[in-house]
């Protein structure tokens, strides 16, 4: 019996002409992730590429590109409401972040999670590549009695909590995207799922023992 993949899509910006692909990134992303702004210094223009899969309760994008910078400034949050809670890994380069008055440095390996109701700057320094998950906001707040964020959330890989989440979200949705099949996606979404509400469990109660709650939860 062939094999049932879940819904996917992919973009790229190799076919597109230099002049025209930071519109074409921009409208890709409108469609089919969130409302942003993009803009590069690279003297070849944006070289980018993202692939995308729906698992229905959630979805993932492993997005690829050279130093470049997205935008979501406030008035694209009326002209492109969305409402989810981002998480995603930085398995390559390096980035800073800015939201709610914070600017975050985010290094290879890092974990950051952050709302898409707020304002947000993500700077990509270098050739980088991004697994991120997007999982819809008022369902996972309410089946997971986690409070909405407002401020982003770094999980830093240098710290032995943070690299054991940010390892298991990372091979969560890695295997996925390597073999992306229908039967294996509740599954894998509910998996994803447990990790993020671990942190922002930890984070809403202010627990010191955070670390510790990471731990016995790998």
């Amino acid at each position: 019996m062939d094999s049932i993949f879940v819904p996917q899509t992919e973009a790229s910006t190799d076919s597109v002409p230099p002049t025209q692909r930071l519109d074409f990134w921009e409208s890709r992303n409108a469609a089919e992730l969130v409302g942003l702004r993009c803009s590069t210094f690279a003297l070849n223009g944006l070289n980018a590429r993202k692939r995308h899969f729906d698992l229905g309760s959630l979805s993932l994008c492993d997005i690829r590109g050279n130093e470049h910078v997205i935008e979501r400034p406030l008035p694209m949050l009326r002209t492109h409401p969305k409402d989810s809670i981002f998480a995603g890994v930085l398995l390559q380069g390096d980035a800073f972040f800015y939201q709610s008055g914070r600017c975050i440095p985010v290094h290879q390996g890092d974990l950051i999670i952050y709302p898409t109701t707020l304002p947000y700057l993500y700077g990509f320094t270098r050739d980088m590549q991004q697994i991120q998950v997007d999982i819809p906001t008022d369902e996972f707040v309410a089946n997971h009695r986690i409070t909405r964020p407002t401020a982003p959330t770094k999980i830093d890989s240098a710290l032995p909590a943070g690299r054991l989440l940010a390892s298991a979200l990372r091979s969560t949705m890695s295997d996925f995207i390597d073999n992306p099949l229908a039967t294996d996606a509740p599954r894998t979404a509910e998996r994803i799922r447990t990790l993020v509400e671990a942190l922002l469990g930890a984070q809403d109660a202010g627990r010191p023992s955070q670390e510790s709650a990471m731990l016995r939860l790998m």
